[in-house]
């Protein structure tokens, strides 16, 4: 499956992603839950933070900060 990116929206860094943390969210072991979550939501356009369920809590709060991203790109950008 080809992944569609939004180029309006930040990505975290590969330092962010394979650490302790993804985009300021602590991780317990890896962060591949927030990373799943995040991109799931930009292949989605996901854009209400209520939309972002699932079983794992690090796959919501990825999702989540995906949300929160946008939001604040979209702001800063007059959108």
């Amino acid at each position: 499956m080809k992944r569609r990116f939004d180029t309006h929206v930040p990505r975290p860094t590969q330092a962010e992603a394979g650490g302790e943390s993804f985009s300021g969210s602590r991780c317990a072991q890896d962060c591949s839950g927030h990373e799943a979550g995040y991109y799931w939501a930009a292949d989605n356009d996901i854009s209400d933070p209520n939309d972002c369920t699932g079983d794992s809590q690090t796959f919501v709060e990825g999702c989540q900060e995906y949300v929160e991203e946008r939001r604040e790109s979209s702001s800063k950008s007059g959108n």
